[in-house]
């Protein structure tokens, strides 16, 4: 919802997700995965269930580890859909 109201606006941004790099503008990471609105074919797994997540949490270099890591200190990050009583998220903020 937020990347189309950003087309809307005609504001500059990138989407995030797998290994995608940044080409510029305001970026959103999808760290648990991404559907496209559009229905344009994207490679990339969604995390349903909480073993999948716990799986990805014990890859430490994972993609979505390593963002959530290093995104805190490279700018300003605005967290949506999440509890920030998550354990793990609060371990990665607290190593950056």
């Amino acid at each position: 919802l937020i990347e189309r109201e950003l087309r809307r606006v005609n504001k500059d941004y990138h989407t995030i997700y797998g290994e995608s790099e940044p080409s510029g503008g305001l970026s959103i990471c999808h760290v648990h995965g991404f559907i496209p609105y559009n229905n344009s074919c994207v490679e990339s797994s969604i995390l349903f269930s909480e073993e999948q997540y716990h799986s990805v949490y014990q890859q430490s270099y994972s993609w979505s580890n390593i963002e959530q890591l290093h995104a805190p200190k490279r700018s300003h990050c605005f967290f949506i859909g999440l509890s920030m009583r998550d354990p793990n998220l609060r371990r990665l903020l607290d190593f950056a």
